[in-house]
């Protein structure tokens, strides 16, 4: 979802190729899932299984707020 919008905003805003877009789309979503895994994953991993299901749950809503926040829906 991230970098089908991010792909849409690049090529339609700053009038760049939509393939040079996914490209860099591509670019910007690995480093936003470093971020994540670093700051959130990275802090429960090797603790209860539970721990890693409860964070990947949270951080779907807080995308999908974000998204939803962001396009005004």
């Amino acid at each position: 979802m991230i970098g089908a919008f991010l792909t849409w905003t690049i090529s339609v805003f700053a009038g760049v190729n939509a393939y040079v877009a996914i490209l860099i789309s591509m670019v910007a979503v690995a480093a936003l899932g470093v971020v994540v895994e670093r700051l959130t994953f990275r802090r429960v991993l090797g603790t209860d299984k539970l721990n890693e299901i409860f964070v990947s749950l949270g951080l779907i809503y807080i995308f999908e707020n974000a998204a939803v926040a962001s396009l005004g829906n």
